[in-house]
């Protein structure tokens, strides 16, 4: 298996990354799906929202991104209607380095506390707007759009084949000031992209 990363990466560390992730998404997906329809948009929604919970357990945000031990790792989703409503309720029933997950409607939540803001608008005033908004904060900016970590975001969902697959943008990253495992690279196509 090939992982699209620059520098070397074993063969076996990279297994074992996929492997983390893969299993991850075994144990989520399952519970959204028995909550919700099969239809091919509701499924890709649902694979959605499991790598969101996923890319959420390999991130290290600053101390100060959350107001207590106990504050919830906060999920702004831009147009929420592209999610079930039972996908929303299981989103919030996870759990993340024992914090619960609390999903927002980005245009309903204000200017609350967010760690992770899903952008699936393929509408350019709209998603230029939001990471303009987020540009230089700790919150880690997930698209679907192509060129999305081109204009800034920090992870694109792309399809390769039939297969989900995430870029990560490192200048994003670094730019963000938030920590990205080293795992979630090894199985990301990993681009630098901005300044």
């Amino acid at each position: 298996m090939e992982f699209l990363m620059r520098g070397v990466v074993s063969r076996r560390s990279g297994r074992r990354a996929l492997l983390a992730l893969v299993s991850a998404l075994f144990v989520f997906v399952p519970r959204i799906h028995a909550a919700s329809g099969r239809d091919g948009a509701a499924r890709e929604a649902e694979l959605k929202a499991a790598y969101i919970v996923n890319i959420a357990r390999f991130v290290e945000w600053p101390a100060e991104m959350f107001a207590s031990p106990e504050a919830p790792v906060v999920i702004r989703i831009v147009e929420a209607r592209e999610f079930p409503p039972q996908t929303l309720e299981a989103l919030s029933r996870q759990q993340v380095k024992g914090r619960r997950i609390e999903v927002r409607d980005f245009e309903a939540s204000g200017d609350g506390p967010c760690h992770i803001v899903y952008c699936n608008s393929a509408k350019p005033g709209v998603l230029r707007s939001v990471l303009d908004a987020f540009a230089d904060k700790p919150v880690v900016t997930i698209g679907d759009e192509p060129g999305f970590t081109d204009l800034g975001g920090m992870v694109m969902f792309f399809r390769q084949g039939a297969k989900l697959r995430l870029e990560v943008n490192l200048v994003a990253k670094r730019r963000a000031g938030v920590g990205v495992s080293s795992q979630l690279l090894q199985v990301s196509r990993v681009v630098e992209v901005g300044s």
